[in-house]
């Protein structure tokens, strides 16, 4: 920790900073409208245009982003006071997206039956309450706890897809919006959400002493006389203010999570001076960053500010994991339990992926029961039954590979960010000009993934639980770069948010047959098997018998970093296949790869094609994305998961 040898100084300084960032906020993305003699006559009023955009559109903005940003700093610093948790915030524990759900469903399902910052306080409850539940509730570690509300947050986030791809012809808007769009058309949400931002503000503050105890300990805080009352009073005040800046800007990350933890690495630990400093800081930090949405906005249209500020989430998550202790000892990848027989295994797998193959044929935008039907149907339905299973196939092999090497239970493509990077990098190829099926469209996919992957391993080392969060972070920070391309490059937002989600619509025999000669990895993978086998042995008992351990986590990471490349080059970026595919597996085939491979790839595919299945059945004439409907059922299962394996 950092001991300031002078606060005032500081103050001094953001203070200073913050005049001089709002004052280039105003004059930013006026094409010059705005000068500094503008600003200067700006309290006489002149009846001016630039006056007129000042008042009307470039204020409220600049006042919105300092609520926002003061809002999100003095919530997060309450989070983690009252949770124990320096991982605690309005983002990871699924606050900010319940928020969003609740909004966008009382927007575009119930017509605005609620007020809107009513809404987002309900959302921001329900989901909040959600984590703490699933988390092991205020006697929660903080890695179950902040694991858990990425879960929620995770599941959260696919409804709300979901509600924004329903709306077709408003998705542009609501994806910038849902990425923390500050843009402020008048005073009219500053005037419905001021009051309560300052009214929840002040009784947070009133609690600064209060707070000052729980620092010390529930044991101390409860001798003391205070009640979990006061935790549920400061909790709802802090979502309040969630609730309001998601009301202003959407959700918008990090924040809450970085500028608290800052301050207390910079020794500002009482209350009294660490909620004031997250107000402030927080409001330094959303103000510049929407400094420079507006400044790299192209032909005057500013970038989501939530964006900008998610693409530092793996090094915010770095900073603030430096003073968490986490567990050290690994996470086992497999249960105990040799699994099904390999005949009845062949057998139970086959007649699975034929029945669900089956009802991929029938089920959809009609349903095809008689052989004229299905013979209709098979020219259209059958290509892309078979891109969704090989796709989910190779996301399963991967997480696999990827479990095995890190030793990992929660390791997956969508958890390390490796599927993310890889939408990232088709994406930046096709704003590059590199078209699908050209030879460099791959290549770079795959770059991208392995670089993915070795930023995991350099950052978060072989620990399971740093690694695991560290991968999130990434996923993040990938995912935020793929909002501001298709944004910036300004690409046809509903189709390429479905893309992101995960989706096979569209896809024919020619996907099919590009896709077929990868089926090699599988192969390559089982090639491997007895020595993934010995892997799991431990590093020590494995170099002794001989295994090459380097050549080996190279091969395999090279086959998983393919894998997903392909998967997600043809498919985009199908959610939580990577978790369901090998857990389900080792419940039915245990831990022998020889048998872990293959039933994976087949159960991972069986996932994926009822995700299309249920995603063209369940609101016909829309084709919902497959990866959405996987990620409800993921995260969910990844909740099991931790659950189970961080007690």
């Amino acid at each position: 920790m950092i001991r300031l040898r002078d606060p005032g100084a500081l103050w001094l300084l953001a203070g200073l900073g913050l005049v001089l960032l709002a004052a280039l906020e105003l004059r930013a993305g006026s094409g010059g409208l705005i000068g500094w003699s503008d600003l200067l006559a700006l309290p006489q009023r002149p009846e001016t245009l630039a006056q007129s955009l000042i008042e009307t559109v470039k204020l409220p903005r600049l006042i919105a982003a300092l609520a926002v940003g003061a809002a999100l700093g003095m919530a997060g610093a309450v989070m983690q006071t009252l949770l124990r948790n320096p991982l605690a915030a309005p983002d990871i524990l699924a606050v900010s997206n319940g928020a969003l759900l609740m909004l966008a469903a009382n927007t575009l399902l119930w017509h605005g039956l609620f007020p809107p910052l009513l809404a987002t306080v309900l959302g921001g409850l329900a989901g909040g309450g959600i984590s703490l539940l699933a988390g092991g509730g205020l006697r929660g570690g903080p890695l179950r706890l902040a694991l858990a509300g990425v879960a929620v947050s995770l599941s959260l986030s696919a409804l709300s897809t979901l509600l924004i791809l329903l709306a077709d012809d408003r998705a542009s808007g609501l994806i910038a919006w849902s990425a923390g769009f500050l843009d402020q058309t008048g005073w009219g949400r500053l005037e419905a959400t001021l009051p309560a931002l300052v009214l929840a503000g002040a009784v947070i503050l009133a609690m600064a002493r209060t707070l000052d105890l729980y620092s010390l300990g529930a044991e101390v805080a409860r001798n003391l006389g205070l009640s979990l009352l006061t935790v549920g009073v400061g909790l709802l005040a802090a979502i309040v203010l969630v609730g309001a800046s998601v009301v202003l800007a959407g959700p918008i990350g990090f924040v809450g999570l970085a500028v608290p933890n800052i301050a207390r690495l910079l020794g500002v630990t009482r209350h009294a001076r660490l909620l004031p400093f997250s107000a402030l800081g927080g409001a330094v930090l959303v103000v510049l960053a929407d400094l420079l949405a507006q400044s790299l906005g192209r032909h005057g249209a500013a970038l989501p500010t939530g964006a900008l500020i998610g693409c530092l989430g793996a090094p915010i998550l770095l900073l603030a994991l430096r003073n968490l202790r986490l567990p050290d000892r690994e996470s086992p990848a497999e249960p105990s339990g040799s699994g099904l027989h390999a005949a009845p295994l062949a057998l139970w797998l086959a007649l699975a992926a034929g029945a669900s193959a089956l009802a991929g044929l029938m089920l959809g935008d009609g349903l095809a029961i008689s052989l004229p039907a299905l013979a209709e149907v098979v020219p259209f339905r059958a290509p892309r039954i078979g891109v969704a299973f090989l796709a989910g196939g190779f996301l399963a092999l991967a997480g696999v590979l990827l479990q095995t090497l890190s030793r990992n239970a929660l390791a997956a493509p969508e958890t390390l960010g490796l599927a993310q990077a890889a939408a990232l990098g088709a994406l930046a190829a096709l704003f590059w000009g590199i078209a699908p099926g050209s030879p460099a469209f791959l290549p770079l996919v795959m770059a991208a993934t392995l670089a993915a992957q070795g930023l995991a391993l350099v950052f978060a080392g072989r620990t399971a639980a740093r690694m695991t969060l560290v991968g999130l972070a990434l996923a993040t920070s990938f995912g935020s770069l793929s909002v501001l391309i298709v944004l910036s490059a300004q690409l046809q937002a509903s189709e390429a948010l479905h893309w992101l989600a995960g989706t096979v619509h569209g896809r024919s025999w020619s996907h099919l047959q590009a896709m077929l000669p990868w089926l090699g990895l599988g192969v390559a993978a089982l090639c491997l098997a007895p020595m993934l086998d010995l892997l799991l042995l431990g590093d020590a008992k494995a170099r002794a018998l001989g295994l090459r351990l380097g050549a080996l986590r190279a091969g395999a990471a090279l086959i998983a970093a393919l894998a997903v490349a392909v998967a997600v080059s043809t498919v985009g970026a199908i959610g939580f296949v990577g978790i369901l595919g090998p857990h389900a597996a080792r419940r039915l085939a245990g831990p022998r790869h020889l048998r872990l491979i293959p039933a994976a790839f087949v159960l991972g595919g069986i996932f994926t094609l009822w995700g299309d299945t249920i995603g063209r059945a369940i609101m016909p004439p829309y084709d919902l994305p497959a990866g959405a409907v996987t990620a409800l059922a993921g995260g969910l299962a990844f909740l099991f998961i931790v659950r189970k394996r961080i007690g």
